[in-house]
């Protein structure tokens, strides 16, 4: 499983709705504009990275940043609550 921080930056609120809309079969909404994924594979990832340059345009910034398992281990949140853990392990 690898675990992924996503955040953009859309003026547009139909592209910006349907980027949220993608994200969302992947993970979390954490804030507005990021989510923290889960993806199972390179494949997956390759598949995701095309639909979102599907919809976006030439001023959409989109950020993918990889969480690594010992960067997920040392995040929290200010009052030192851990964060929501992604499964090691999906069964389908």
């Amino acid at each position: 499983m690898r675990a992924y921080i996503v955040c953009y930056d859309v003026t547009e609120d139909k592209i910006r709705n349907r980027i949220a809309r993608v994200l969302k079969e992947y993970g979390d909404r954490v804030q507005y504009s990021v989510f923290e994924i889960s993806l199972k594979n390179e494949n997956e990832l390759e598949i995701l990275c095309n639909r979102l340059k599907i919809i976006a345009d030439e001023d959409t910034k989109i950020g993918l940043y990889r969480l690594c398992a010992n960067c997920r281990q040392d995040s929290h949140t200010l009052e030192g609550d851990r964060l929501a853990e992604m499964p090691a392990v999906v069964i389908l």
